[in-house]
């Protein structure tokens, strides 16, 4: 879930830590491994089959779904946006005044949220999500509220 790490006169730090999906996926991705190797102890090909194509897909949904997001927010109107996955770092920085302010997104049944960042680019309004997941903590609202205000401390429209 999103949290305001720093929130200070020269700068307010939002991050997104996916800690217990992580951790957790690290251990399926070993409790996989354990199964395949229990297989080859005991000369069972379908359970070396099963150990190695849990390990496989806990892989995959370790590398799609477990990424770190830091946004930086400065007291001059910029901001960096950082994400760290399985595929390596990205860096985007958004100029002064181009990047407007949070948006939380609400499924149908009205529970679950999301931060989003809206962002003025040539071509229209560019909507760059924080999380890739939704989620029924409150702290995406939170986030949001502070992006907001800090869109309206150093004047951009919106």
């Amino acid at each position: 879930m999103p949290t305001i790490v720093t929130d200070s006169h020269d700068h307010i730090v939002i991050e997104d830590k996916p800690w217990i999906l992580g951790l957790s996926l690290v251990f399926f991705g070993l409790a996989a491994i354990a199964t395949g190797l229990q297989g080859i102890a005991e000369r069972d090909l379908f359970q070396v089959v099963i150990g190695l194509l849990f390990s496989v897909g806990v892989w995959f949904c370790f590398k799609l779904g477990v990424r770190r997001t830091r946004l930086t927010l400065l007291p001059d109107g910029t901001a960096a946006l950082t994400i760290r996955d399985a595929a390596g770092l990205k860096e985007r920085s958004f100029p002064s005044g181009t990047l407007r302010a949070g948006l939380a997104t609400q499924t149908n049944d009205g529970e679950t949220y999301r931060a989003i960042l809206l962002v003025e680019t040539p071509d229209g309004l560019e909507r760059v999500p924080l999380t890739r997941y939704l989620s029924s903590s409150r702290s995406h609202e939170t986030v949001v509220e502070r992006i907001n205000a800090w869109a309206r401390t150093v004047g951009v429209n919106g």
